[in-house]
């Protein structure tokens, strides 16, 4: 009988993926998100560091490679 406790799921209910895969609320992977339930707490624990370190790290965004070179 497993006596541990369930992990908190980060999902915050908007579910939107931005460029590089990763939701822009909870910042878990679009893989991530789908295989949340089938994961041990072992893993979900995983998924929770990598969430940390992602917040950390400030996300990438493509417009700004384009900064500075809009038609004219």
């Amino acid at each position: 009988m497993d006596s541990e406790k369930p992990i908190p799921n980060p999902c915050m209910g908007v579910c939107a993926l931005d460029e590089d895969d990763l939701c822009i609320a909870c910042r878990r992977s679009g893989l991530e998100i789908a295989y949340w339930s089938t994961y041990s707490n072992e893993k979900k624990r995983e998924v929770w560091a990598l969430i940390q370190e992602r917040e950390a790290t400030p996300p990438r965004h493509s417009r700004s490679r384009d900064a500075g070179h809009e038609p004219s």
